[in-house]
């Protein structure tokens, strides 16, 4: 499967909680990997770089992992190459970051890179 569109809905939503910096929970092995890769900054440093990743028509991958949607992109944060995937949790209110590291050529679950 290639790349796909990333939904307009999604994005809104998505792109809504990132602008707010409330809503925001990270999977544990997503926030240790960041802080390892870019201490001293804090994950919030990095939300800036998933909006800009996550605008215009963006492309990804959707990722199964339950009731409402998970995607995977890739993104450039501090001039690296970055993988992010992002999960729309119920209500549509939160979400959830399970990465945002640098891609050391991650390829995408849809065979993209």
């Amino acid at each position: 499967m290639a790349q796909s569109l990333i939904p307009a809905a999604w994005l809104k939503d998505v792109c809504a909680r990132l602008e707010a910096e409330t809503g925001i929970d990270w999977s544990i092995d997503g926030r240790r990997r960041f802080e390892t890769e870019f201490s001293p900054l804090w994950t919030y440093h990095v939300y800036p770089a998933l909006l800009e990743g996550l605008s215009g028509a963006p492309k990804g991958c959707k990722v199964e992992m339950g009731p409402l949607e998970t995607w995977e992109f890739l993104f450039r944060f501090k001039g690296e190459q970055m993988y992010g995937k992002i999960k729309l949790l119920p209500g549509r209110k939160k979400i959830k970051i399970f990465s945002a590291h640098k891609s050391d050529g991650t390829v995408l679950s849809c065979g993209a890179h």
